[in-house]
C-alpha cells in the first residue's frame, strides 16, 4: 500500500496492507467533531479522544487506521485538530500508525496587510491554509506608515484617514514610480473578531503587530498633533523604507498610546477573546 503524502511530513508514519473502506461518523470531543464535519463534509470520520501520552506532548497525535476504523488519540485538543487536518489530507484511508509531535510550539506566517489591504475573506483563507499545513500562529502586521487597517472607535480617523493613500510604489523603491491607483481599507471589530474565533476553531492563534513610535506616519496623518511636526498635514505614506516621522512625547500622545481609553488599553471585551496586545489594541 503507498503511503500517503502528508504536509507536513508525520513524525512517523507506518503503512500497512488494506484500506477502510467504509469510515464510520465522527465521534468524540464537539468542537472537533464540529471541525471536522466544517472541513470534511460527509467524508468527516474519526473517533477522537483525549489520553494522557507524555510522548504527544501538548500538540502532538496518534493516528491509527485498521480494519476497526479511524482513532485518533491525543493530549489536548490541540493535537486533535491537528489530526483532523492529516484526515482530510487523504482521500483514502489506508491501514496505518501515524504519531505526529511538532518540533517547534511557534509555528507561523507573517500576514502584512499594512502595506496591502486584503479583503477579510482573504485574510480567512489564510487562515485555512496555515491550519491545513499545521501553523499554528498568524502574524497579522496591522498598522504601519503605509496603512491603519483595524477601527478604533475613540479615534475613528486613524482608520477613516490612515486607512488609505493616493497611490503606491510600483517597482524599486530607487526608481520612484507610482502606480496612481488608491488604496485602502480597513477591518471593524466585529470582522477582527470573528476572525479570531474563526482560526482559534481551527487551533490558530492571531498576534497582531502594532509598531511605534515609528512607522506611525499613518496614525500622525489622522492625528498630527501625535507626531514629532505636529504643525504639518502628511499624508499616509505611498513610498516605502523609513519613515522620520515618528510619534512625540508629549503627555496627550503617551496617553494616546497607553492610558484609559487610549490606543493600547481600553479593550476589557477583547481581553478574553484576542491574543496578546491585539485585545488592548482595539477599544
Amino acid at each position: 500500500m503507498t503511503a500517503p503524502v502528508l504536509v507536513p511530513r508525520p513524525t512517523s508514519l507506518t503503512v500497512t496492507d488494506g484500506h477502510l473502506a467504509h469510515a464510520p461518523v465522527p465521534s468524540g470531543p464537539a468542537d472537533i467533531v464540529a471541525l471536522a464535519r466544517e472541513l470534511m463534509g460527509d467524508a468527516a470520520t474519526g473517533a477522537f479522544s483525549l489520553a494522557e501520552d507524555p510522548e504527544l506532548a501538548e500538540e502532538g497525535y496518534r493516528l491509527t487506521i485498521d480494519e476497526h476504523g479511524v482513532r485518533a488519540t491525543a493530549q489536548t485538543e490541540a493535537g486533535l485538530r491537528w489530526a483532523v487536518q492529516t484526515l482530510r489530507q487523504m482521500p483514502e484511508l489506508p491501514f496505518c500508525d501515524i504519531v505526529d509531535v511538532p518540533r517547534y510550539a511557534w509555528r507561523g506566517a507573517l500576514l502584512d496587510v499594512a502595506r496591502w489591504c486584503h479583503p477579510i475573506a482573504f485574510v480567512h483563507k489564510f487562515v485555512d491554509l496555515l491550519a491545513m499545513h499545521k501553523l499554528n500562529t498568524l502574524h497579522l502586521h496591522l498598522t504601519d506608515d503605509q496603512g491603519w487597517r483595524f477601527e478604533v472607535r475613540k479615534y475613528p480617523r486613524l482608520a477613516e484617514i490612515g486607512g488609505f493613500r493616493s497611490e503606491s510604489m510600483a517597482g524599486l523603491w530607487h526608481e520612484k514610480r507610482y502606480d496612481g491607483t488608491p488604496h485602502g481599507g480597513f477591518y471593524t471589530q466585529a470582522e477582527l473578531r470573528e476572525l479570531v474565533a474563526y482560526a482559534a476553531r481551527r487551533g490558530v492563534r492571531v498576534m497582531p503587530e502594532l509598531d511605534l513610535p515609528g512607522h506611525m506616519q499613518a496614525a500622525i496623518t489622522a492625528y498630527p498633533h501625535l507626531g514629532n511636526d505636529p504643525d504639518r498635514q502628511l499624508e499616509v505614506r505611498k513610498t516605502w523604507g523609513i519613515s522620520k516621522h515618528i510619534l512625540n512625547c508629549e503627555p496627550e500622545t503617551v496617553a494616546f498610546v497607553l492610558q484609559p481609553d487610549g490606543v493600547q488599553s481600553r479593550q476589557p471585551t477583547l481581553e478574553e477573546a484576542v491574543v496578546g496586545h491585539l485585545a488592548r489594541n482595539v477599544p
